[in-house]
């Protein structure tokens, strides 16, 4: 932002300009996916879903998609939208899954006064299966076992 700056003062004093052609710009909204970028989740887990945006100038309107689909829709809850008092407003929908395995692209686009700012981010969904368990184990406890006892569990 101080080079942004010192850039539009050299130029402004160097065209014979007034200060005013110096204020700094609009900067687009700050968006944050949460949970991160490339997470891992297994089919059916739950996990609370948020998106942040920040820097907005006169917020208009949020699109949150995942795979094209309106998220709301998508995972069957209202995302609740909070102004969390700091310049950041939050949508939030708690204990949501992704019910099949498989790739999903979450796309989120924010307008305000400066225009759209679009942010993705993508999840690996997984449906481990456990590997073969062994059958028919026999576990033979012995403590406090005589000599004759031990030694005939031997043969």
């Amino acid at each position: 932002m101080k080079k942004i700056w010192a850039k539009r003062l050299a130029a402004a004093l160097l065209a014979g300009g007034t200060l005013m052609t110096m204020a700094p710009g609009a900067e687009a909204a700050d968006i944050r996916i949460l949970p991160v970028d490339t997470a891992r989740f297994w089919a059916g887990s739950r996990f609370d879903f948020d998106v942040e945006v920040s820097k907005a100038q006169n917020l208009q309107d949020v699109q949150i998609q995942v795979n094209g689909k309106d998220a709301g829709t998508f995972f069957g809850k209202k995302l609740e939208r909070k102004d969390l008092g700091n310049g950041v407003t939050s949508f939030r929908a708690n204990q949501v899954s992704f019910p099949k395995s498989g790739n999903y692209q979450i796309t989120v686009t924010a307008k305000d006064t400066s225009g759209n700012t679009s942010s993705k981010a993508g999840y690996t969904v997984v449906h481990e299966v456990a590997p073969k368990q062994a059958k028919n184990v026999i576990l033979f406890v012995g403590d406090g076992m005589s000599l004759p006892a031990y030694n005939g569990t031997m043969n």
